[in-house]
């Protein structure tokens, strides 16, 4: 006499076999149940929420620390190229500013001056250009496609960029401008 014969889909499976094969098919299409230790660490965490949390939290600050220490060290590079720039001769310091985030590092200066933006521009391209860098582009700054308010100069040196932001004034009072030294990304191109 012949045994009956289970069929699921196009496999014909004998009888004494289709236990196995329903714990093959379980374990192979079960993700974390496929490896042992991760079932067991999927149900640990699943079963102990704060467990859960802290190790999100401690995945998430390796994840910030190990992508900041590029930003944080381009920020100490910023730091030693600024202080060997000099500002032009009546420029008043407004604020100056340090910030790093991961991809991105700023050092930045504000100015009251007394100077056109040709003359704050020619000082730069000078100053700059004696510590490596070159002029890569200057824009006019409109305000909304109207008139022009301003300026910006791009300078690189190797990964960083030094940006020259200059707002036009009515005549005799004095202009402001920044120098931003960036590391990441930038107004520039």
């Amino acid at each position: 006499m012949i045994e009956p014969v289970a069929t699921r889909g196009a496999f014909q499976i004998e009888p004494d076999t289709e236990l196995a094969c329903d714990q093959v098919v379980r374990n192979s299409t079960g993700g974390w149940s496929s490896f042992p230790e991760g079932a067991r660490l999927a149900k640990l965490l699943w079963r102990r929420p704060v467990l859960s949390g802290f190790v999100l939290v401690l995945v998430l600050l390796v994840a910030y620390f190990v992508t900041d220490a590029p930003a944080a060290q381009a920020a100490t590079a910023l730091a030693e190229q600024s202080g060997s720039l000099n500002a032009p001769a009546g420029a008043q310091l407004v604020t100056q500013r340090s910030s790093h985030k991961p991809g991105q590092a700023v050092l930045g200066s504000e100015y009251h001056v007394d100077l056109s933006y040709l003359e704050v521009r020619s000082f730069y391209d000078s100053e700059l250009s004696r510590q490596g860098w070159r002029l890569v582009s200057d824009k006019p700054v409109t305000d909304s496609g109207g008139p022009v308010v301003g300026n910006i100069a791009c300078y690189q040196k190797a990964e960083f960029w030094a940006v020259l932001q200059y707002f036009n004034s009515p005549e005799g009072i004095p202009a402001d401008y920044g120098l931003d030294l960036v590391w990441g990304s930038s107004v520039c191109p």
